[in-house]
């Protein structure tokens, strides 16, 4: 039976997954709230399979299944790019973008997951872009780790622009 007076506290998950364990926070708050830290803790772990184990057993422990959950990428598991936006369609930008960098990685392209943003104006009149790309395996296990914990991804984001992003909010 659903209890529409009862309350229950909006939460949201980050785990950053480094070389030496899974770094992971709990964070509540509801929309414009600021919210608080409820716990933060590292779970030394090395190795994908450690770290989905010890990702799982805290949050069974914490009681989050099914908590909305945003991973940082590593930052030895993706490589960024900038270069000049190819005269393209916003539908065809990650095609032109994957052919670029495909001799400028230390992988095979088409087994990459790539991405691009648009950087800030220059001074220069070619607009830029920033381009980031990793192993589709190594992505694949990201995802894979936070579905067998039990918590739903709801982004994967790098470093980089995670600071980017916190900077913004910052001078709002």
């Amino acid at each position: 039976m659903l209890n529409i007076f009862s309350r229950q506290k909006a939460v949201q998950v980050g785990v950053d997954f480094m070389p030496t364990g899974v770094a992971v926070v709990e964070v509540s708050g509801r929309n414009k709230d600021r919210g608080s830290v409820l716990r933060s803790d590292f779970l030394a772990a090395s190795g994908m399979q450690e770290q989905t184990e010890a990702l799982q057993g805290w949050v069974k422990q914490h009681g989050l299944k099914n908590a909305p959950c945003y991973s940082l990428i590593a930052k030895h598991d993706v490589q960024l790019l900038q270069m000049e936006k190819p005269e393209v369609s916003d539908e065809e930008l990650i095609q032109a973008v994957s052919w670029k960098i495909k001799d400028l990685i230390n992988f095979d392209v088409d087994h990459a997951v790539v991405d691009a943003y648009p950087m800030p104006p220059s001074k220069n009149k070619q607009q830029q872009v920033g381009v980031v790309a990793a192993r589709e395996a190594v992505i694949r296990h990201y995802v894979e780790s936070i579905k067998t914990s039990g918590m739903k991804l709801d982004a994967l984001d790098i470093h980089e622009l995670v600071r980017a992003n916190l900077q913004i909010v910052k001078n709002c």
